[in-house]
């Protein structure tokens, strides 16, 4: 008992922490220099949530990596409102508004779903998330034993839709 009590404890100490103005997360592979960054010639960061020691990193991949491009990929643009939508995602909204402006300085365009040309002072590369149905046409193969084989491609979280899809085979 004593064990999961502290494991809960300690796990929401560094949920409290990554929040913090200078928290980062210790697991992350943002959270310092490796020496596997020395000598790329480019750099594809995708991520939601920026810490001052994210920011670093970023500074120091490109004073290291002075010809290399970096793009920085925003899963969800706007998401203001996501950061905002419980009072303990707050600090991670502030920290995003001191710290995404100064990107501009190291990375060289932000990759983004939104339609938006610039994002922070930097210029954008929009993509799609997603498949053109009307291109590429689904598959219909019948499995000899009438289950349903699912592959989910993503961390099992809330904004993926896996409940929409449970619902929707539910419901057809």
């Amino acid at each position: 008992m004593f064990f999961k009590s502290s494991k809960f404890f300690f796990l929401n100490i560094k949920r409290v922490f990554f929040r913090l103005p200078f928290g980062y997360s210790l697991d992350d592979p943002l959270s310092r220099y490796h020496k596997m960054f020395d000598g790329n010639d480019f750099f594809y960061i995708r991520r939601m949530g920026m810490s001052l020691n994210q920011l670093l990193v970023i500074r120091k991949i490109r004073k290291r990596n002075p010809k290399a491009k970096i793009l920085y990929e925003i899963p969800t643009y706007p998401y203001k409102k996501e950061l905002k939508k419980r009072w303990i995602d707050y600090p991670l909204w502030w920290k995003e508004r001191t710290y995404m402006p100064i990107l501009h300085r190291y990375v060289d365009r932000i990759v983004t779903i939104s339609k938006d040309e610039r994002l922070f002072g930097m210029p954008t590369i929009p993509i799609i998330n997603g498949i053109n149905l009307d291109t590429i046409h689904p598959i219909k193969p019948v499995p000899e034993d009438g289950a349903i084989h699912i592959v989910a491609v993503a961390m099992f979280c809330w904004w993926h839709g896996y409940d929409r899809l449970i619902r929707g085979l539910g419901e057809a």
